[in-house]
């Protein structure tokens, strides 16, 4: 995780913060005491949730009806978010993949079979594979003897 918070929370002004945008599903899977992720703007993409809308978090949340609306609340923010992170789930990962909006996918390959039910969509081809491993990780990862490599 200290990955993923160091990607999604660093930023290059330091004025700026970064923005996360995320369905229901991945929200409510990130314990409580750690929502919204700090540091970041946390928009949640849900239609469902609009009854806990008035005691939704503490802190930078945003909810939204759909990936458009979210968007749209961005571009309000805009002076001062630097990146956009689109961490999940599924169906949304669908929709960005496929959007112009999207540039860059940052994969991490664990190499280890999971019972699965959900999966990441398939990469379009006009995405280019550049083998990246970030400056804090330099080397392969073993977790719980999970092989971890970034890609």
């Amino acid at each position: 995780m200290a990955y993923f918070k160091t990607m999604t929370t660093e930023t290059v002004d330091k004025g700026k913060k970064n923005a996360v945008i995320m369905g229901r599903k991945t929200w409510e899977s990130i314990p409580a005491k750690y929502r919204p992720l700090e540091g970041r703007l946390n928009i949640i993409l849900s239609k469902s949730m609009k009854i806990l809308c008035s005691q939704r978090t503490k802190g930078c949340a945003i909810l939204c009806d759909s990936l458009q609306e979210g968007l749209s609340k961005l571009a309000d923010n805009s002076r001062s978010i630097e990146s956009v992170w689109v961490i999940g789930g599924s169906s949304l990962y669908e929709e960005c993949i496929v959007s112009p909006l999207c540039h860059r996918v940052y994969l991490t390959e664990i190499k280890k079979k999971f019972e699965c039910d959900v999966f990441f969509p398939d990469i379009p081809e006009n995405f280019h594979l550049v083998k990246w491993v970030p400056n804090l990780f330099i080397q392969f990862h073993i977790h719980l003897s999970i092989e971890i490599k970034f890609i």
